[in-house]
């Protein structure tokens, strides 16, 4: 279970290097989002299968739509202030952003 869970840890929090270099140069940050997001539908329907194949593959589909929308999303908010506003103005949003993603996982 240990090891399992370190593969999973590793590809969801490695993940989003690769989502950010493809969503740079091939296509936009919102299409890596949505990609992200089906990847978690299929995963998670793979997940409540009792075949080990799909439950490993679910496992891997889920940890890549963690990494596409990870790295992207704080993108995005970031593209949502100008160069010209203070520090302390994105770092509300940001903050803001934050404690909305942690009080939604917790309420889930």
């Amino acid at each position: 279970a240990y090891n399992l869970f370190g593969i999973f840890s590793t590809l969801a929090f490695s993940i989003p290097i690769f989502s950010g270099f493809i969503s740079d140069h091939y296509c936009s940050k919102e299409r890596m989002i949505f990609y992200g997001f089906i990847f978690l539908i299929i995963g998670n329907i793979f997940l409540l299968t009792s075949s080990h194949e799909l439950f490993y593959l679910g496992l891997v589909l889920v940890s890549c739509g963690i990494g596409f929308g990870k790295g992207n999303n704080v993108s995005i908010l970031g593209c949502l202030y100008s160069k010209k506003e203070h520090a302390y103005i994105k770092e509300a949003g940001f903050s803001i952003f934050y404690i909305g993603m942690n009080l939604g996982s917790i309420l889930g």
